[in-house]
Parts: C-alpha cells; sequence; structure tokens
C-alpha cells in the first residue's frame, strides 16, 4: 500500500499534462490537485527501482485499485450516490480515529 500514492500520483500528473490544452490546464487545477500531486515531485528513478524490485506486491495494488475505481465507475454512471461514497465511509469508519487521526496498524496487509 505504501507504494500506490507514489504511482498514482506520477499518474495523475501525467493525464492533464499529456492534454492539448495542457498549459491552459495546469492554471487551472485546483489546490487538492496539486496537494496531491506533491508527491510526484519525489524522485521518478527512486520510484521506478523500488516499484520494479516490489513489481508483484505492486500490481497486486494497482489491480485492486482499478478494482475500486470500476466499482465507482460504475456507482456513477447508474446514478448511485450511496454505492458511490459508502465505500470511503468503510474505510474512515475502519481507519480514522475518532480524533481524526489514522490508525496505520489497519492499513498493514
Amino acid at each position: 500500500m505504501s507504494h500506490l500514492p507514489h504511482l498514482l500520483s506520477f499518474a495523475l500528473v501525467h493525464e492533464p499534462g499529456a492534454r492539448d490544452t495542457a498549459t491552459s490546464c495546469c492554471l487551472l487545477l485546483p489546490a487538492a490537485f496539486r496537494d496531491f500531486t506533491r508527491i510526484a515531485a519525489s524522485s521518478p528513478e527512486m520510484w521506478r527501482d523500488i516499484s520494479l524490485a516490489t513489481a508483484t506486491r505492486v500490481l497486486r495494488e494497482l489491480q485492486q485499485y482499478a478494482a475500486e475505481l470500476y466499482v465507482l465507475n460504475q456507482a456513477l454512471e447508474n446514478n448511485d450516490a450511496a454505492e458511490a461514497w459508502k465505500r470511503s465511509s468503510v474505510w474512515r469508519v475502519k481507519c480514522v480515529a475518532p480524533d481524526s487521526t489514522i490508525n496505520y496498524s489497519l492499513l498493514i496487509a
């Protein structure tokens, strides 16, 4: 799980940058996008090497995340707001303590 945010961040930074409207698009990106993609400022070579060295685990994480994105995509296509947002509430209930700190021990698999 620890490698996934880096890979997602690299992918998220790549997508708008690859558009024909990249210059204007990047000027309009919200602060949340910039916060998330701050991770992408880390060394791509280091994360390439780490990802390749742990490819089996990283691939499993990417596949699980892709499955979650598919479920979210289907919920949105079906206008199923309850399904689309209940998935994040499950994580919050299990992993975020009442004082808004994350219980990281529940994230280790």
